[in-house]
């Protein structure tokens, strides 16, 4: 079987509450922040989630910023919504993660308006 190429996503301004969730639930569970976020959005968004295999957490605790490595397909989904909504990609990341873990959230908005679907 093919070994999956991961596409590496920057979450930058990531809030205090939604990281120390995030980093919490990855040292409970002996993963990445990378295998946390992306299963969480991948479960949300009813798509599948290999981890990458890495174990550990390391320098990423303290950061205000994720460095995310994911398959493909939740890499365009992010896109996809973010294009859709206004939102930046970190916004849709973090805001579907602040749904999960029921913490308080003001996405940030791109300073372009959505695009409207082209009448077929």
């Amino acid at each position: 079987m093919a070994k999956t190429k991961y596409i590496k996503k920057n979450v930058r301004n990531v809030v205090p509450e939604i990281r120390g969730a995030v980093v919490e639930q990855a040292l409970a569970d002996g993963c990445t922040i990378s295998d946390v976020v992306g299963g969480i959005l991948a479960q949300r968004w009813g798509l599948s989630y290999e981890s990458s295999g890495e174990k550990s957490v390391g320098a990423e605790i303290q950061a205000t910023q994720f460095l995310l490595k994911m398959p493909p397909a939740l890499a365009a989904r992010i896109n996809k919504i973010s294009r859709a909504s206004g939102m930046t990609e970190s916004s849709v990341v973090q805001n579907e993660l602040a749904e999960h873990y029921l913490i308080p959230f003001t996405p940030r908005r791109k300073g372009r308006k959505p695009r409207e679907q082209a009448a077929a």
